[in-house]
């Protein structure tokens, strides 16, 4: 069992290391989904959707990330280290965007609204 003195210690000097700044780059892109039923919509969903790699299958939405690393050295007489380091986080978030009819369902567009704001919290 770790003493409390130690802990803290330990819980200081982990604060005290100086933090690797890091970057986001977030962008958004749609595709079109079109339809009057919620049948329409789900055809178009697996139809048009993005194809992710992993599952080989479209899905209703996705998120594509990169990650890419900028580190820079100091070399002293006894030692190389970090001089600097930077994290850059690309992601693309790639949504549907439905085609609303003039004259839809007040249903269909309820639960065309619901999915379509837990798609995007999911991604």
């Amino acid at each position: 069992m770790m003493k409390r003195p130690l802990l803290c210690a330990l819980m200081l000097a982990l604060a005290a290391t100086p933090a690797v700044p890091a970057n986001l780059v977030k962008t958004y892109s749609y595709f079109s989904v079109g339809g009057r039923t919620l049948d329409d919509i789900q055809n178009q969903l697996s139809r048009n959707g993005p194809e992710v790699k992993s599952t080989g299958s479209r899905h209703p939405g996705a998120t594509q990330m990169a990650f890419t690393t900028r580190i820079s050295y100091a070399q002293s007489a006894q030692s190389c280290r970090i001089a600097d380091a930077a994290v850059t986080v690309k992601v693309k978030v790639i949504l549907p965007e439905w085609r609303r009819p003039r004259k839809s369902d007040p249903d269909v567009r309820l639960f065309w609204d619901t999915l379509s704001a837990d798609i995007k919290r999911h991604e």
